[in-house]
């Protein structure tokens, strides 16, 4: 059996930040897919679909880390639900833990900490790293709250 690599998703029709880390919480991977709005839903789905399968066939999975949708409007609800599912069908035998964006947030920073407070304490923690949107910093928050939060990684001040 070869290597197997933790999976971090900020997923959205839009755009998904994918951050894929080894099992110790070293970053392998910081990537995202934009999907373009013109084109149907399901052509949208089947873009991000092929995205992550193409990352699965280099990076086997052990473990999915997804944050949990909060949404204030209906359609973009239903269209996040859609993503949500094709990212569960396609790791359907690999464990997927879940996280509020509350959750992360206290986690990585205490209290009520912005998207920029977060980005920025990433990058003074993983300087060689770089974001090219937020949705993949949004994904690489993910993946560190799971490693601190199984004691995997060591928590900073």
């Amino acid at each position: 059996m070869g290597k197997k690599y933790i999976y971090a998703f900020d997923l959205s029709l839009a755009c998904s930040g994918v951050s894929i880390f080894d099992e110790i919480g070293n970053p392998v991977k910081v990537c995202s897919v934009a999907t373009n709005a013109k084109d149907s839903t399901g052509a949208r789905l089947k873009s991000i679909a092929i995205f992550i399968m193409d990352l699965m066939e280099k990076y086997p999975a052990s473990t999915i880390v997804l944050e949990r949708a909060f949404i204030h409007y209906r359609s973009a609800a239903e269209a996040l639900y859609k993503v949500h599912g094709v990212v569960q069908l396609l790791f359907w035998d690999i464990p997927q833990v879940y996280y509020t964006p509350k959750d992360i947030k206290c986690t990585i920073l205490k209290g009520n900490a912005t998207k920029t407070q977060i980005q920025e304490k990433l990058q003074e923690k993983f300087p060689d790293v770089d974001f090219t949107n937020e949705d993949e910093s949004d994904s690489f928050s993910v993946g560190i709250s799971y490693f601190m939060k199984n004691n995997l990684i060591e928590k900073w001040k």
